[in-house]
């Protein structure tokens, strides 16, 4: 596969990171020099220093013979226009482009398609919705949330006193009344794809997916609360936060409180979103939470534009006696490792965000979402089973995954959740996660996506 990606940044570099260990040939275009030998210095890539909207340029970049092309730079009427000019001159089969500007996307963030664009993505829309599916599914800790599942990924640190130390996968299972799967397993020597014989150990990191309220009743630290009665705190008037209100329900709405420093700002939440409490203050002031009743809210997560002041208040909100915090991270991706040592439940990432979104719309038309997880060295995948899908009509024992990964849930076609054994039969119209270490993901694939696509 041939992509073309025009923004070297850290955007544009994670995802040809990514396409480059599944053997893409990627050349970027970037108008930095220092940008794009940075990004050259740490890839397998082709790079070309220009703009990305020069016709000449992106002749020289072979365009005619891309199979994607991807305009993640910081300018939405860059990416817009690359993308336009690539679909109508060079006949590119896809294109997409990352768009904040809702003058571009429209109020909700999409409109599908725009100048010949095949796919846009706004990233203050997508990381709002993966926030949203964390704080709806009542877990927050390293969650991931899928399009056409109800199943959840938890990654599950496992201490020296917790049942699951010292017993094998097939043990804990044996033990447990409750339907999960343990996907993967991060220890002291990396992460690996399990068997039933896998001994656990005290400080190994289990990747489990299950249905929320079975994951919920199996981990003994995560708050039981009913979702509509989840007191939360907001702080800072984004537009993630923006989109993410607009996802809540009335009911949730009355349960959220939004602290914002700009006046202008607070009345125009106030204004859109009645049901809720917005108060004009400060965050950075110790009284705001310590001398409220905000102290006895159940979540705060911290969405300014700042990665450093959200860092600071999820961590300060834990202190001062706030159940659970969340910090998002906009800039700096370096922080995300961070939020363990900070004592903070979970960090979300735009760029991650973005990267996977924009991932999942390079596959096959049968990949709903892609998702990665222990530092980008596992990851998981969630596929629709159509006709023409080789594993089709296959039972899950005879699928030969050569111990490279796990089918860990399926979405029947008659709209069933399950944890299937060795003798389910995929069929068409089923959709499936699979979890697979990074590195052998290019075949995994080739069992689920069609050669076609």
């Amino acid at each position: 596969m041939k992509v073309i990606i025009v923004g070297a940044g850290r955007r544009g570099s994670r995802i040809a990171k990514k396409l480059c260990s599944e053997g893409a040939d990627v050349t970027f275009i970037d108008t930095d020099k220092a940008r794009l030998d940075n990004a050259l210095s740490k890839l397998d890539c082709m790079g070309i220093l220009g703009n990305g909207t020069d016709i000449e340029i992106l002749e020289q970049a072979n365009c005619k013979d891309a199979d994607s092309f991807i305009a993640v730079t910081g300018n939405d009427e860059i990416n817009i226009v690359s993308c336009g000019i690539v679909s109508s001159q060079f006949k590119v089969n896809k294109t997409i482009a990352a768009i904040k500007n809702l003058g571009w996307s429209g109020k909700n963030g999409s409109i599908g398609t725009l100048l010949g664009l095949t796919d846009i993505v706004n990233p203050n829309v997508v990381t709002a919705k993966s926030l949203y599916n964390i704080v709806n599914n009542g877990i927050y800790n390293n969650v991931i949330t899928f399009n056409d599942s109800t199943f959840i990924l938890y990654n599950y640190p496992v201490g020296r006193f917790n049942n699951f130390a010292n017993k094998t996968i097939m043990e804990i299972r044996k033990e447990s009344s409750y339907n999960y799967i343990v996907t993967a397993i991060k220890n002291r020597e990396g992460t690996m794809v399990p068997n039933g014989s896998t001994l656990i150990n005290d400080g190994d990191v289990l990747s489990i997916v299950g249905e929320p309220k079975e994951l919920q009743n199996l981990m003994t630290n995560v708050s039981n609360k009913k979702k509509e009665k989840l007191k939360i705190v907001l702080v800072g008037g984004s537009m993630i936060t923006k989109f993410f209100l607009k996802l809540c329900s009335p009911a949730q709405l009355k349960n959220i409180t939004l602290i914002e420093l700009k006046i202008d700002v607070c009345q125009e939440f106030a204004a859109e979103f009645p049901q809720m409490l917005v108060l004009n203050a400060d965050i950075t002031d110790d009284t705001i939470l310590k001398d409220s009743d905000l102290i006895n809210h159940d979540l705060l997560i911290s969405l300014t534009d700042v990665d450093e002041l959200n860092l600071i208040t999820a961590t300060y909100a834990k202190k001062v006696g706030i159940v659970r915090s969340i910090a998002l991270i906009r800039q700096n991706i370096n922080y995300l490792s961070m939020a363990g040592y900070l004592g903070i439940d979970s960090i979300i990432s735009t760029t991650e965000s973005t990267v996977e979104t924009v991932l999942s719309k390079l596959r096959g038309s049968n990949v709903s979402s892609i998702h990665s997880f222990f530092g980008g060295t596992m990851e998981v995948f969630e596929y629709k089973i159509e006709k023409e899908t080789p594993v089709c009509g296959k039972k899950l024992l005879d699928i030969n995954m050569k111990g490279k990964g796990i089918i860990a849930a399926v979405n029947t076609k008659d709209g069933k959740q399950i944890i299937p054994n060795g003798n389910y039969t995929l069929s068409d119209g089923d959709s499936v996660l699979v979890s697979v270490s990074s590195g052998s993901s290019k075949f995994i694939q080739k069992l689920f996506i069609q050669a076609d696509k």
